[in-house]
């Protein structure tokens, strides 16, 4: 079929649900193409292929791969005469899936599952929408864009992105959280642990652009805060002490939320803003 001017598409259906019981895991190793996962009453992997106008997208070779609960799914693209190739994932899941994706060249998105998480693209965009990570979460981008919005993260979370901006919306932290980022902002919005989990730690970092947290009033934190040209604000939390709040360089803040002795958290960009505020 044709999936646009000069390209062509074929895509194709398989269904796993009566092939896996239990917890599945969905390991897909894509060299170039969009990854979309969602919530359904099945599991079900839809492949599109795609490639130019003279070439055939089914010499894109690619191989399922089913032992126990795991589903390893891999891509041999080839080459084309003067045709870029890619395939496109549409997924469904049960409940709960596990799911270990990664992408050179597209997006990652997924929505209302559950599970452990690892979605890592090299050139695209990251995002999940009313997700519970049950395990440890990795979302990861060199040059693009990650967005969590209304998503429960259960254990570790490790967000990252080399080229892009990081926000989390409406999000719950129920275990340490680490927030990297190298050019771009760092935006989140959300609920964290309570004070009496162990262990628990927070690091907001960025070399290049603004963080801007904002926290429930019942809160309790130890808090530390440092940019290296720019200013800190915490004008809603009169129990931090910014250094100096002046625009200009080598600004720090410490202080506690809430009550002593709390998770601590940790914000940190070499050129950009802070702010802390109450959400």
């Amino acid at each position: 079929m044709l999936g646009g001017i000069g390209q062509k598409s074929f895509t194709e259906e398989h269904s796993f649900t009566n092939l896996v019981a239990g917890t599945p895991t969905i390991i897909i190793n894509e060299s170039d193409g969009n990854i979309h996962v969602s919530r359904g009453n099945s599991l079900n992997i839809e492949d599109v292929k795609q490639s130019g106008f003279f070439d055939d997208p089914n010499n894109i070779n690619v191989k399922f791969d089913t032992t126990g609960n795991v589903i390893t799914v891999n891509v041999d693209s080839g080459s084309g005469f003067l045709s870029e190739r890619s395939v496109d994932f549409n997924i469904t899941v049960p409940d709960n899936a596990n799911l270990q994706l990664k992408t050179t060249s597209g997006d990652i998105t997924v929505e209302n599952t559950s599970g452990a998480m690892t979605l890592t693209t090299t050139s695209g965009n990251v995002s999940t929408t009313n997700d519970v990570f049950t395990g440890n979460a990795t979302l990861s981008t060199t040059s693009g864009d990650i967005h969590a919005a209304n998503d429960t993260f259960s254990s570790y979370a490790y967000l990252s992105t080399t080229s892009g901006d990081i926000s989390m919306d409406q999000d719950t932290l129920n275990g340490s959280a680490k927030v990297v980022n190298t050019s771009g902002n760092i935006d989140f919005n959300g609920t964290l642990a309570p004070s009496t989990t162990p262990n628990v730690s927070y690091q907001f970092t960025t070399v290049s652009g603004d963080i801007n947290v904002g926290l429930p009033v019942d809160a309790n934190l130890t808090v530390q805060a440092d940019t290296a040209s720019g200013s800190i604000h915490a004008e809603d939390f009169p129990t931090i002490t910014v250094q100096d709040t002046n625009h200009g360089s080598g600004n720090h803040a410490r202080g506690t939320i809430g009550s002593p002795g709390g998770p601590n958290i940790n914000l940190s960009t070499t050129s950009g803003d802070i702010t802390l505020r109450q959400r």
